[in-house]
């Protein structure tokens, strides 16, 4: 128990902390601090210039850092779920659907292009491929990573600068819709995992039944559950139960489990949801997902005299930032948006944040790509996300406010996403 709260403590600290006092903050989000802290804490024996000798060193013990990182996928799991039930509202509410043309055209040309492009560099450079070795496998599943858009720093971005009601909408459902295809893609990959012992088509039946069972059972069950004026406790119970029960499923028929959050989401009552969010949510920014980004961090190699990591590194970044930059302000450009407003969705779209280090995590432990991949996919998503406000303000939008000391963690708690 020692053990675990302190590695616990630390890792909701002293990134935090050391970004306040150093003032980190306000020049990147708080996902910086939380994987280098985590980068450090893989590459140094943290108290080997400590004095007191007697605090044990916790982040070698495995029963610790697991429990942390099923604590960190919880708030992931909580996370994605909201932002299903988010697409699914915007979906059917936005009165401006052109998002639906930007998302389905950003996402496919820049996947194509991605897909092209890992072909080439996986055949001349295996070392990207994680212990399966499937090229097939690694090219189409990392062109869905690169392809992805983070919704949640998307929405913190546009309420900061005040940008324009119509672009924002526009913006945000179609880094909504994005998500669906991200995991709808992750799931199909899924039938070809050698670690999956049925056949791809049996996966697929089960799969079908799925959603045919989620949809046209337990979604008109939920709405009738709604209907009864659940309170505070009930709705949190009965997330929780359709959320991880679902994931239950999923992982069961050969899935990741988190496709079966994602159906979760687009399932639940918004109602439901509602009285359920301010409870989750918050508890999930400021606890577990920092988890997530510092376990992640753990995982990161970094080798600073490694041309060949960099240059990977620099020919991914620039793929997935100016590919989808490209694809989606062109597309906007024709959608009858100015050049300002098509850049600016453009410049929004290009942000992988979180979605970007989940789908590494997810490669990682599948064994599709390799230590040195998920190193670079995890910096890409960083970088992504800090270019986004300073490219913003570049087109000429500036912040509404500036926020205060006192909101600075929940904030950049969302932007880290």
């Amino acid at each position: 128990m020692v053990n675990f709260s302190f590695s616990l403590l630390a890792c909701l600290l002293i990134p935090g902390i050391v970004s306040y006092v150093l003032r980190i903050h306000r020049f990147f989000p708080a996902v910086f601090m939380q994987l280098i802290f985590g980068v450090l804490l893989a590459s140094i024996n943290l108290y080997s210039h400590i004095a007191l000798n007697f605090l044990p060193p916790v982040f070698n013990d495995s029963a610790v850092l697991s429990t942390l990182e099923n604590l960190g996928w919880f708030g992931i799991a909580i996370v994605i779920a909201f932002s299903s039930s988010e697409a699914t509202q915007h979906s059917k509410t936005s009165g401006d659907k052109r998002f639906a043309v930007i998302s389905v055209v950003g996402f496919f040309c820049t996947f194509l292009v991605n897909l092209l492009i890992n072909h080439l560099l996986i055949s001349h450079y295996p070392l990207l491929l994680g212990a399966i070795g499937d090229k097939t496998l690694f090219a189409v599943t990392v062109a869905l990573g690169l392809s992805v858009t983070a919704v949640p720093v998307l929405i913190v971005t546009v309420k900061s600068l005040g940008i324009d009601k119509k672009i924002s909408n526009v913006a945000v459902g179609a880094a909504l819709l994005d998500d669906l295809w991200l995991w709808l893609g992750l799931a199909v990959s899924m039938f070809y995992l050698p670690s999956n012992n049925n056949h791809p088509m049996q996966i697929a039946a089960w799969l079908a039944f799925f959603l045919l069972v989620m949809f046209s059972v337990v979604k008109p069950v939920l709405a009738k559950l709604a209907q009864q004026n659940l309170n505070k406790n009930q709705s949190m119970l009965l997330v929780v139960a359709v959320i991880f029960g679902s994931a239950l499923v999923s992982n069961g028929i050969g899935l990741h489990g988190v496709f079966g959050v994602f159906i979760a989401g687009a399932v639940l009552p918004v109602r439901i949801l509602n009285t359920a969010r301010p409870h989750f949510e918050e508890i999930a920014n400021v606890v577990f997902v920092p988890l997530f980004f510092v376990l992640s961090g753990m995982k990161i190699k970094l080798n600073f005299y490694d041309h060949t990591f960099w240059q990977f590194l620099i020919i991914f970044t620039l793929i997935a930032i100016m590919g989808k930059f490209a694809v989606v302000s062109f597309v906007s450009k024709r959608l009858g948006f100015t050049w300002r407003e098509s850049l600016t969705l453009g410049g929004l779209m290009q942000c992988k944040g979180l979605m970007e280090l989940i789908v590494a995590n997810v490669l990682l432990t599948a064994g599709i790509i390799s230590p040195l991949m998920f190193s670079i996919l995890s910096i890409l998503a960083v970088v992504s996300t800090i270019i986004t406000m300073p490219f913003m303000r570049v087109l000429g939008i500036r912040p509404v406010c500036e926020p205060h000391p006192e909101h600075i963690a929940p904030v950049t708690s969302a932007l880290s996403r």
